[in-house]
């Protein structure tokens, strides 16, 4: 796991995937090591299906942080 605020300014890009703390989590997590809405109901498939979406964005932000720290 790891908080959006690492991320820096594009980590507002992954706040769907945040906990209520600001933690998003990484394969080999677990649901229940995070504080979640009490509306967010989980199973194996839509937890793998959230990690991966989540790595997903994750990867997209790095790329976007690298190319704006390049240009300046």
């Amino acid at each position: 796991m790891f908080h959006i605020s690492t991320l820096g300014g594009f980590s507002y890009q992954l706040r769907e995937f945040a906990d209520l703390d600001g933690f998003v989590p990484e394969p080999g997590d677990r649901p229940k090591n995070f504080r979640w809405d009490s509306s967010r109901q989980w199973d194996s498939q839509t937890w793998k299906e959230f990690l991966y979406r989540a790595q997903d964005r994750k990867h997209k932000v790095e790329q976007l942080s690298s190319l704006w720290e390049a240009a300046s």
